[in-house]
Parts: structure tokens; C-alpha cells; sequence
């Protein structure tokens, strides 16, 4: 019993110190992201062009923000990833991040994939994406003129990649 007690210590100070932080947390996440100011200034970030940026997406992506207890997930989020948390990639089958890079990577895993990557994403360079196509068998990368949103800033040309690229690989073999 007197062995473990040095175990305990850690874990409790660690409950003691989520909790006393949770609410103030809590208070200010909801104060942020409650806040258009937040959303227009991440979202703009996003875009290549700015400009494009209207008031309802802002309203759009905002609208979550406003479901109850959207504070408390968000709050407990940050709590888990400065205690060191990591999130799992595949939970339902129980795989680590690094067990999912694996598989998509294998040289087994031969299902055709589509990656479309802004070319102006100021969130995640498109050198991600280059990286992981290279590695990973099958997959196609469509780099866009556009930021982290291709799909809301060029609606029309991210369906004409998706419809082509699932017309190449849904047409019978021709012998």
C-alpha cells in the first residue's frame, strides 16, 4: 500500500489541478469562441481570398459554437492535450495515430484515394500532402488554386476532381 501511495500523488495532484482550472477554462473557451470576432479572424486564415468570406459562412461555422455544452467539449479538449493526451485516430477499432499512418502507407493498402490540397493553405502546407502521397499507394493529389476551404472557395472544380477521379476508377476493365 505505502508503495503506491507515490503513484497517487501525481494522478490526484493531476484531478486536482483539471478541476480547478476546468471552469475558468470553461468561461473563456465560451467567451472566445462564442465571439464572430474569433470566427471571421480564424476563417480568414483560411481562405486564400478573404474577401470571398461573407457573413452567413461566418454564421455557418460559427452556429456550432452555440450548441450547449459546445464550451465543455472544447474545455476538456485543451485539458486532455496539455496533460499530454493524445486522441486516437481510429477508435472504434482501438488503432493509434501512428497504426492508421502505417496502414494507409502499406504497400497493401491499394484502395484509390483522392487528396485535393489548396496550394495557398496558410492552416497545413501542401507539402503534407505531397509527403503522404508519395508514401501512400494509390493515391492521387489535385493541388488547387486555393486556401483551406477548397471545397467552399471553388465549389465547381473540387466535384469536376471528385467526378473524375470517380469516373477513372469505376469504369469496367477493357479487355
Amino acid at each position: 500500500p505505502r508503495r503506491s501511495l507515490p503513484r497517487l500523488v501525481p494522478a490526484a495532484a493531476s484531478v486536482i489541478l483539471r478541476l480547478l482550472l476546468f471552469l475558468p477554462l470553461r468561461l473563456m473557451v465560451r467567451a472566445v469562441i462564442g465571439s464572430e470576432a474569433f470566427w471571421r479572424s480564424g476563417l480568414s486564415n483560411a481562405y486564400r481570398d478573404a474577401t470571398r468570406l461573407t457573413d452567413d459562412m461566418v454564421r455557418r461555422y460559427r452556429w456550432p459554437s452555440a450548441v450547449r455544452g459546445a464550451d465543455r467539449g472544447v474545455a476538456q479538449f485543451i485539458l486532455a492535450q496539455i496533460g499530454g493526451a493524445q486522441l486516437p485516430a481510429g477508435d472504434e477499432m482501438g488503432l493509434t495515430d501512428g497504426q492508421v499512418w502505417a496502414a494507409l502507407c502499406s504497400p497493401n493498402f491499394t484502395i484509390p484515394t483522392l487528396v485535393l490540397h489548396g496550394t495557398s493553405d496558410a492552416l497545413v502546407p501542401v507539402s503534407i500532402s505531397r509527403q503522404l502521397c508519395a508514401r501512400m499507394p494509390g493515391a492521387s493529389l489535385v493541388e488547387l488554386p486555393s486556401g483551406h476551404v477548397p471545397h467552399e472557395e471553388d465549389p465547381d472544380r473540387v466535384a469536376a476532381e471528385i467526378s473524375a477521379f470517380v469516373a477513372r476508377h469505376t469504369q469496367p476493365p477493357t479487355n
